[in-house]
């Protein structure tokens, strides 16, 4: 299965969405997939990496463990 690019408007979605909830449900994440044409599983792959690329900066920002290592 090949890997699927988000293109701006979907972005403009997921980042929308992410700002509202964080964690979103399964029946959110069904919708999104639904509006985006792709799987729930796409979906709960983004919000992971969005999640995990917010810790990363807020570390970063707040000289954390994180930014001694770049």
């Amino acid at each position: 299965m090949r890997r699927h690019r988000t293109n701006p408007q979907e972005l403009a979605i997921l980042e929308a969405a992410f700002n509202k909830n964080r964690l979103p449900d399964w029946r959110a994440k069904e919708y999104l997939a639904n509006k985006l044409e792709t799987t729930s599983r796409v979906e709960q792959v983004w919000f992971q990496n969005r999640r995990q690329n917010s810790r990363r900066r807020r570390n970063e920002l707040s000289g954390g463990i994180f930014s001694r290592f770049r």
